[in-house]
């Protein structure tokens, strides 16, 4: 599920990057579509609770740091490219705020 979640993220920004090349009217529609990828990717992040919760990981600590590793790593570059795509003052300040919520 993890996967195909972030399948999903990615080609929502991707579709917004695509719409982006169409011409500056839709500046706004690529904008929102990814809007919805920084949803889907920090909601993701909210996935660490189900492992601590989970009876059947019997190492929870390093399945833990190992998960939030691979997330923020992966979703930290995508936000800060996502983010600076939109307008290039946010690439930092908004991908880290996102990332913490």
């Amino acid at each position: 599920m993890p996967a195909l979640l972030g399948l999903f993220t990615w080609s929502l920004a991707g579709a917004g990057r695509w719409i982006e090349k169409k011409g500056a009217n839709s500046k706004t529609t690529a904008a929102i579509l990814r809007g919805g990828g920084h949803w889907i990717a920090s909601d993701q992040l909210h996935g660490h609770g189900l492992i601590v919760a989970d009876e059947k990981v019997p190492q929870k600590g390093p399945a833990l740091l190992v998960m939030a590793a691979i997330y923020l790593s992966l979703f930290g570059w995508g936000l800060r490219r996502w983010c600076a795509a939109v307008d290039p003052s946010l690439r930092n300040l908004l991908a880290s705020s996102l990332l913490s919520a």
